[in-house]
């Protein structure tokens, strides 16, 4: 189970490596990411919002293991009025694409070095999803789990 303190300290050092993501936050319910969104800027895109993970044990108490259910939003704020084209529409997509696969890129290479918060990362589980105006942001959503095999009962 990956503690909350963890994970803001390996984000923290995954987005000190991308210098497009100006702004991070962390929320647990919808409501909490709807006001996130609201207040965000313009002037501060890109925002990483990163959900407090969702756990669930899959082992026994031979053999514990705990998952944890990552979930990341890359966004921009978006003006509807200004985009006139279908081109303007996806290039707000393709610059965060390029975001995203500098995000996901640091992720794995954490995995493969010193960060033991994503050393676990379950590459086979990543999931990711174009997201259209939500709280008129547009972006990208990221899912990846995470399997801990420490013993959670400590």
């Amino acid at each position: 189970m990956i503690d909350i303190k963890s994970l803001r300290e390996g984000i923290q050092e995954v987005v000190s490596q991308i210098p497009e993501i100006n702004k991070t936050r962390f929320v647990v319910t919808d409501d909490q990411l709807a006001d996130a969104l609201d207040k965000h800027k313009k002037a501060d895109n890109a925002l990483l919002l990163c959900l407090i993970p969702t756990y669930q044990s899959e082992g026994t108490m031979d053999n514990p293991r705990m998952m944890s259910y990552f979930q990341f939003f890359i966004l921009d704020k978006v003006d509807y009025k200004q985009i006139k084209n279908e081109g303007q529409y996806l290039d707000i997509f393709i610059k965060l694409q390029e975001v995203v696969k500098k995000f996901i890129s640091s992720l794995l290479d954490y995995k493969q070095g010193d960060c033991w918060v994503f050393e676990n990362l379950k590459e086979d589980t990543l999931l990711i999803r174009p997201v259209h105006n939500k709280a008129q942001c547009n972006g990208w959503e990221i899912q990846i789990d995470c399997e801990d095999y420490e013993s959670y009962f400590r």
